[in-house]
């Protein structure tokens, strides 16, 4: 029996062909004349151009990451496509039309197809709300329309792509790309929704650069919409906002940290084998502009001790690829707070350690400077980051919520959850003080 073969494309062109062989390895092999190319773009800064052939470390980590990290979704896909939950292979294949970046993974026998099936679906306000509660019951519903793309989001929280343009919604099909991420809330975690747009939105007023983030209702249910980094809008060379009418919507790669460094997304926290501190700082070391991507890393992962954003994985954080193997940090997503939640201190933890420790209530400057010297980061500059975030977020934050409710997004949710940042901040500050540093303008990164 040969082997089975899936096609990769990369904003519209084919790259290579990844191979499930016969003992259900996978190994992806680059086009010969792509490689070559001068604005050749990786894969995954895990399959460098400089080789031809890519096997199975690096092919399937970079596939599981592409997957939803969620058990009943996989589960329902495979009943729903006749194959095993447990084989990435077979699953992209059903669902790689529309994947995070500029990749989509298709059977070569329907990139034509592909290539000549384009345009959207329109979805109004009503059918909207029905389908958002039925994924909601039906984790796997990967379609709106009967025509709609196969798409898959990876991350463990239930979720779906659309295109926007001046406030319609619409399903897009073939080669029509999403720009906008819309999440309904997760179920048992209140306020969620507020917290997710609240704490993205506070992140650019930390100097953190964030895609645009608000709510919307449909029916009864609150749904987080987030603006993708990952698209552009051209007029020939002229940016447009992606929510308005004209030019073309434009994919640019990226994967997540895990993907880049080889690591299963199912072993995405630290304490599960996944990427910590120094490891995703030695891993920007590379970037275009490493100085600015692992000050920013630091100063990120000071947000989320200060917020309580106890999810700060592998897997969310990002980088955007660009011919030749250049990268570059994304602006952050999939924040939140995990301090309405908490019932035990002890319980309460980050992502990722800091010099060992984990614990909220545990990490002290003195854990911040060692955690900096094992990745040769500034020890001082990495607790002036706290401290900063510290001195700022109180105001900020406050601020926020003030425009929330102009908006009439504001909730009593979210007043708790300003209340307790800013509580969090008073008693940060008995450890650490509170001191604004130098402004530095907070913008989206380019490659």
């Amino acid at each position: 029996m040969s082997d089975k073969r899936l096609t990769v494309l990369i904003d519209d062109q084919p790259v290579g062909t990844i191979h499930q062989l016969r003992d259900g390895r996978l190994r992806f092999d680059y086009d010969e004349d792509y490689r070559k190319s001068s604005s050749a773009i990786p894969l995954s800064l895990s399959m460098p151009l400089a080789a031809p052939t890519h096997d199975n470390r690096a092919v399937a980590p970079f596939l599981w990451g592409l997957l939803p990290d969620n058990d009943d979704t996989l589960n329902q896909w495979g009943r729903q496509f006749g194959v095993s939950p447990r084989n990435s292979f077979a699953l992209i294949t059903h669902v790689g039309e529309d994947l995070q970046g500029a990749v989509q993974i298709v059977p070569p026998e329907k990139v034509d197809d592909l290539k000549q099936r384009e345009g959207v679906t329109y979805l109004s306000r009503n059918a909207l709300a029905a389908k958002f509660e039925e994924l909601l019951r039906h984790p796997g519903a990967t379609q709106f329309t009967a025509d709609g793309g196969q798409f898959s989001l990876a991350g463990a929280q239930r979720k779906k792509a659309l295109y926007l343009v001046r406030g319609k919604w619409y399903e897009p099909r073939g080669r029509t790309p999403t720009t906008h991420i819309l999440k309904p809330p997760i179920p048992g975690l209140a306020g969620q929704i507020e917290n997710e747009m609240f704490c993205v939105r506070l992140a650019p007023r930390v100097r953190l650069p964030a895609p645009k983030c608000w709510t919307e209702q449909f029916g009864d249910l609150s749904v987080v919409v987030i603006e993708r980094y990952d698209r552009r809008r051209l007029a020939g060379r002229k940016l447009l906002p992606i929510d308005e009418p004209g030019g073309t919507v434009h994919c640019v790669h990226q994967e997540d940290c895990c993907q880049a460094l080889k690591v299963d997304p199912r072993n995405k926290y630290q304490r599960d084998g996944g990427p910590g501190m120094k490891a995703i700082l030695d891993l920007l070391s590379g970037s275009s502009r490493p100085a600015e991507d692992r000050d920013r890393f630091m100063r990120a992962s000071a947000y989320n001790f200060v917020i309580g954003g106890s999810d700060a994985h592998g897997k969310n954080y990002g980088l955007l690829l660009g011919a030749g193997g250049k990268f570059r940090l994304v602006p952050l997503y999939d924040i939140a707070s995990w301090l309405p939640y908490s019932t035990n201190k002890k319980q309460d933890k980050l992502a990722m350690s800091v010099d060992g420790k984990t614990r909220f209530d545990q990490i002290l400057p003195r854990h911040w400077e060692a955690e900096a010297r094992k990745a040769n980061y500034d020890p001082d500059r990495a607790v002036a980051h706290v401290r900063d975030i510290i001195a700022i977020i109180p105001d900020q934050a406050r601020a926020l919520l003030e425009t929330c409710v102009a908006e009439g997004s504001a909730t009593d949710d979210m007043r708790k959850l300003v209340d307790l940042i800013v509580g969090r901040c008073t008693d940060l500050a008995r450890i650490y003080g509170a001191e604004v540093m130098a402004s530095e303008q907070a913008s989206l990164p380019g490659l």
